[in-house]
């Protein structure tokens, strides 16, 4: 796969400038960065390893509402192959958090091959922007990053990682890295930001697999699960292709950006606008598994996905 520049940013006034956190854990925070930059990938696949053991069998961080997760999704799969499955995933998540760190080095220089890119490839031909579909698999931050750089501005509508220097610090890191965050409650609303991003022939990604409060309540590996139903909600007033994409780390140094069909948005004349959106969610949630099922061993089965 070809080496692709960054493209443009989105335009400016689009884009939610963080205020630079200062004091010491954003200093701490720059240190840990510094240093993870200077570790060969492979360091990352090892120390992610042994957190993984530490924080499944030793300290068993979630250990229950992981394994509860893998039984409903894998109910076929004997007690030791989900265990195994859930190791992986603690691993997976160790390893996206130490390539995060390094991100400026690392999204610089890792490999990312991209498996199916026409339906994007088309939607972006077409000048109408896109939605894309993402779920915490992966690398997922690496597949925004590498998203702009290789296609156009990737915009993701997500919620903060917390408050306080340590969020507005990843905020900064993600933007650095090409990955431009919608803030719901930014400068620039998103009900504005949304149009004009695509207007730009800009790329909007929804991460979808966290449970909603509020959200409607669908079928998710046969078991109702409050699901966000905002992509459905904005596409109904801003309609533009929706294509699912899922990342997965081939090896150390190595990540796929895997694209699936594009997301064919049901629609009929005789449906109100709650009934539009929800039978897209519920056929969401039938993507969103396939999504799961192609990389099992690097999701993120931590999240109380069913409450």
């Amino acid at each position: 796969m070809p080496t692709h520049e960054p493209t443009q940013e989105p335009t400016r006034e689009l884009v939610q400038q963080p205020r630079r956190p200062t004091g010491p854990v954003t200093r701490l925070l720059d240190v840990l960065a510094r240093a993870f930059s200077f570790l060969p990938p492979k360091a990352f696949e090892i120390l992610s390893g042994v957190l993984a053991l530490l924080a499944f069998d030793v300290l068993r961080i979630r250990r229950r509402v992981v394994l509860a997760n893998i039984a409903r999704a894998f109910p076929e799969l004997p007690d030791e192959k989900r265990r195994t499955m859930a190791r992986s995933s603690y691993q997976s998540f160790g390893q996206t958090m130490c390539e995060f760190f390094a991100s400026g080095r690392y999204f610089r220089d890792a490999r990312m091959d991209i498996l199916g890119e026409k339906p994007l490839r088309d939607a972006l031909a077409a000048g109408r922007g896109a939605y894309i579909i993402v779920i915490h698999a992966g690398n997922w931050e690496f597949l925004c990053s590498r998203g702009t750089r290789h296609f156009a501005p990737v915009s993701v509508l997500a919620k903060d990682v917390g408050r306080g220097p340590a969020a507005r610090w990843v905020t900064e890191m993600r933007q650095r890295n090409g990955c431009y965050v919608i803030a719901r409650d930014g400068e620039v609303p998103a009900t504005l930001r949304i149009p004009r991003i695509l207007a730009d022939n800009g790329i909007i990604g929804f991460v979808v697999d966290q449970h909603k409060p509020g959200g409607p309540r669908v079928p998710l590996f046969g078991t109702p699960a409050h699901t966000n139903s905002g992509l459905f909600q904005i596409w109904m007033r801003h309609k533009a292709p929706v294509i699912p994409a899922v990342a997965h780390r081939v090896g150390p140094n190595h990540h796929e950006m895997i694209f699936f069909p594009e997301f064919e948005v049901l629609t009929d004349p005789t449906w109100k606008f709650k009934e539009t959106v929800l039978r897209n969610v519920e056929k969401m949630n039938l993507v969103v598994e396939e999504m799961i099922k192609t990389v099992p061993d690097q999701y993120f089965w931590l999240h109380k996905r069913w409450k």
